[in-house]
């Protein structure tokens, strides 16, 4: 039986339809393993200088490899895409986000809110210590010099059920600013 690709979804009484940039997240999203499954969300402080879409990347990758160089001593990199498959993207706060289709803008203080949602798993056969993991990547944002208090709220969760809604409001600002830049993967 060939799995079912949803084309559109409901949000808020409103039918959208997905865009490629949707369909492929969902798609990732639907092919990671679901046994070990994992969430962690990021928000960053209004009152902190706040970390760029690079560093945040940079940390959460750097997270992940040190995670797994600690658990495998000499690994091969290659190793940890199939250890610790993630997928993550990278929301505005949602002023800032109507803000950016309005031509003429009535203020200069702007807070970004950017964030993360990360999904992270490992397969089956695998043991792994998602406490452990998740204290990695966030010791990596908040490592990086005046930025140490940057992150507002970290939380990790294990996700016992994920389905079209859920994954599909996790892409709900690529519905009209589509961007490879808010999406960070190491799946295929």
């Amino acid at each position: 039986m060939e799995k079912r690709i949803y084309k559109s979804y409901t949000y808020k009484d409103k039918v959208y339809e997905l865009n490629q940039y949707q369909l492929d997240y969902f798609k990732r999203a639907r092919s990671l393993p679901k046994k070990n499954l994992h969430y962690i969300v990021c928000q960053q402080s209004i009152h902190e200088d706040n970390l760029t879409i690079k560093q945040m990347k940079s940390s959460i990758r750097r997270g992940v490899r040190r995670y797994v160089c600690d658990l495998i001593h000499g690994h091969n990199p290659a190793f940890e895409s199939f250890l610790l498959p993630y997928l993550c993207v990278f929301e505005t706060g949602k002023e800032f986000h109507l803000n950016q289709r309005r031509s003429n803008l009535h203020t200069e203080d702007f807070d970004l809110g950017l964030h993360f949602h990360l999904f992270i798993t490992s397969p089956d056969e695998h043991e792994i210590c998602f406490k452990t993991l998740s204290n990695r990547i966030e010791f990596e944002l908040r490592a990086i010099k005046k930025k140490r208090e940057c992150i507002s709220k970290y939380d990790c969760r294990k996700v016992d059920k994920l389905n079209k809604p859920f994954i599909c409001y996790h892409t709900k600002q690529l519905y009209r600013t589509p961007s490879k830049e808010m999406i960070l993967t190491n799946t295929a």
